[in-house]
């Protein structure tokens, strides 16, 4: 039906062309225009009554007839220029959004270099402070939830003890680590030993953070301490208990 009502206006603008009764503008509009055929159409209509009823080339152009630069843009069609406004957009959205992930990467204080270290029991462990052992180089075990747990990672002490660490400029921002006396001295706390009387965390010097005494057939304190950004060292400390100053073998869990 569409193709057969584009046919007979061909005709017509034909024939009204040869006889001069529309203007050119009207002309253009319908020769260049393929694909709005209702529009043009409807037009071309309007352009033909106005000249049989008006005569000779004084026909005016419909007053709302499109002129090639107007032709309307089907409303599903983006222009170039939206197209590209919506790229940047999408581009710094993007941008903003990856701004603002943080990405969190676990770093051991038992993988670091400490700058200082100090131990108890000399005499048996002249080397001090362990890695990724209790002090007697033996797994590191704490109860955790009411059950004894080995960690691979930490640091293994006897109190009274202290181990330092620089960490200026690294970006950390919390310390977090299971602290409490190695499970491996649990008789020999029934017997009156294996007591520490704190584990203490210092930043820049100053305690930040504390457990209180300990002994081994206690659950680990969990310590979960802010790093300020201009931090420039941490410092694990412990203090003998109220027990002898025997097996007070301390562990620094999953640091």
């Amino acid at each position: 039906m569409k193709s057969r009502r584009i046919k007979i206006l061909s005709i017509l603008l034909t024939l009204c062309m040869i006889v001069g009764m529309l203007q050119p503008a009207a002309v253009y509009a319908a020769e260049t225009t393929d694909t709005g055929e209702t529009v043009i159409a409807e037009e071309i209509d309007d352009s033909v009554d106005e000249s049989s009823s008006g005569g000779g080339n004084d026909a005016e152009t419909p007053v709302d007839a499109e002129t090639p630069s107007e032709t309307e843009t089907p409303s599903d069609a983006k222009s170039p220029a939206v197209e590209e406004a919506t790229g940047v957009s999408d581009v710094e959205a993007q941008i903003a959004t990856a701004s603002e992930t943080t990405v969190t990467i676990d770093t051991y204080l038992s993988d670091l270099e400490w700058t200082e270290q100090s131990c108890g029991g000399k005499s048996d462990f002249p080397n001090g402070t362990a890695k990724n052992t209790n002090i007697n180089g033996a797994p590191m075990q704490l109860v955790v939830d009411g059950t004894a747990q080995t960690f691979a990672k930490g640091l293994g002490i006897h109190a009274p003890s202290s181990v330092t660490y620089n960490i200026a400029g690294k970006g950390y921002m919390k310390f977090q680590s299971y602290a409490g006396v190695d499970y491996s001295r649990v008789n020999d706390y029934n017997n009156g030993e294996a007591v520490i009387g704190n584990f203490i965390v210092k930043i820049d010097g100053e305690v930040v953070a504390e457990s209180g005494e300990m002994n081994p057939s206690m659950d680990a304190h969990f310590f979960d301490v802010a790093i300020p950004a201009d931090a420039e060292t941490i410092t694990l400390e412990t203090e003998i208990g109220s027990a002898q100053d025997w097996s007070d073998w301390g562990d620094w869990a999953d640091t």
